[in-house]
């Protein structure tokens, strides 16, 4: 199939109309996700598409065949389902620069994020309405009128790989090309068992097998879209995640407006920011119910609910601080290192006994050493025997 950019001029009424260009509105019928894809290529392919035109109703018995579209962004992107309605325009091609063997020329097609057509954050998918014409007797000789036909139920293998081949041929034999990646192909799903073996088990074609969104992508019932409150900016995931960037309305309008207070009160509290980041189902997050909250506040009021009030359920002491300073620890002492005693007795300066001078007594005595010297001790004998 081809995307030339083709114009339908309609019909002339009182002169030349303006050329309309074709409906650019496709659907997603695969996609490829990981390396394990058969036409993954290489981190670059992460993302594309394979897509048939809505409006023609496009069926085909190869979806490798079809065209192929690269997400318009990847820094906010989101991965479309099977049988969901993307816009796909044709743009600058990355084969631009003749020295690397490009040409200016050359054109790729990228896709929009899907279409919301239900309303919904899970699945906005339209699969195809039309079946393909099948033969009488399929290539395994039996006929699909046949009343005593059933599908097999359960494939089953120690491989992944083989027990996906041995779905694929399955599927191919009775009529389906593309095998599991067959929109009209019988859904199964896999699964892993407590031996490590895997398996592929027919879904119920009353109720999750009415269309195929993916290998294993399943939509949740009873996920419900966030209602907004003004001036809200919300990002929501398929599967329950939710973020929420919003504020404080009056009184009641959302989660975190109880209890909010208005310009008459004095104070009021309504636009004060938040943001809320939630797992859950409901339209509107519960602190007390949603699978996980994380609550960024500035000036409101949350009402949690506990298990248990009882302070002894925690198996916890609670002390309660007469005065936080009191627990602050005062600086340890200063211990200076000792001084020697002195054995001097005080004076009292003040109150000397009177000086009696008759009692002092000075004693000068001079100590006369022995000298014993041979000269001198002649001259004293000399002066006894009077010589001299």
């Amino acid at each position: 199939m081809s995307l030339r950019q083709n114009k339908n001029y309609g019909f002339r009424v009182g002169g030349t109309s303006t050329p309309k260009p074709l409906k650019k509105t496709k659907r997603v019928a695969d996609i490829i996700l990981n390396p394990n894809h058969p036409k993954y290529t290489g981190p670059d392919s992460i993302g594309t598409i394979f897509f048939s035109d809505e409006n023609s109703q496009e069926i085909t018995a190869d979806v490798y065949s079809l065209p192929i579209a690269k997400p318009i962004s990847r820094n906010n992107y989101t991965a479309p389902l099977i049988g969901e309605v993307v816009e796909v325009i044709q743009s600058i091609s990355g084969d631009y620069y003749k020295d690397l063997g490009g040409r200016r020329n050359n054109k790729s097609y990228y896709y929009y994020p899907p279409l919301n057509i239900h309303n919904n954050t899970t699945n906005n998918a339209l699969p195809v309405a039309i079946q393909i014409p099948r033969s009488t007797i399929n290539p395994t000789g039996v006929s699909f009128n046949d009343s005593n036909f059933s599908l097999k139920t359960e494939f089953t293998n120690i491989s992944l790989q083989a027990v996906e081949r041995d779905l694929d041929n399955y599927l191919r034999d009775l009529g389906y090309p593309s095998g599991r990646k067959d929109q009209r192909a019988p859904k199964y799903k896999l699964s892993k068992l407590n031996n490590g073996s895997y398996s592929f088990i027919l879904s119920d074609s009353s109720g999750e097998n009415s269309s195929r969104l993916g290998d294993y992508f399943e939509e949740n019932n009873n996920q419900q879209p966030l209602t907004p409150t003004e001036g809200d900016q919300i990002y929501e995931g398929r599967s329950g995640q939710r973020i929420r960037f919003t504020s404080t309305g009056p009184d009641g309008t959302n989660s975190i407006s109880d209890g909010a207070t208005q310009v008459e009160d004095g104070n009021s509290t309504v636009g004060d920011p938040a943001i809320l980041l939630s797992l859950g189902e409901d339209p509107s997050e519960n602190i007390n119910t949603d699978q996980g909250s994380f609550y960024v506040l500035s000036n409101h009021k949350i009402s949690i609910d506990v298990i248990c009030k009882n302070i002894d359920s925690l198996n916890s002491k609670y002390t309660e601080l007469a005065n936080p300073l009191t627990q602050i620890a005062a600086p340890a002492p200063i211990i200076l290192p000792e001084e020697p005693i002195s054995t001097t007795p005080d004076i009292d300066y003040n109150n000397l006994d009177p000086v009696d001078d008759t009692q002092i007594s000075l004693s000068l005595t001079t100590p006369n050493p022995q000298i014993n010297d041979p000269l001198f001790d002649d001259l004293n004998q000399t002066q006894d025997e009077s010589i001299l």
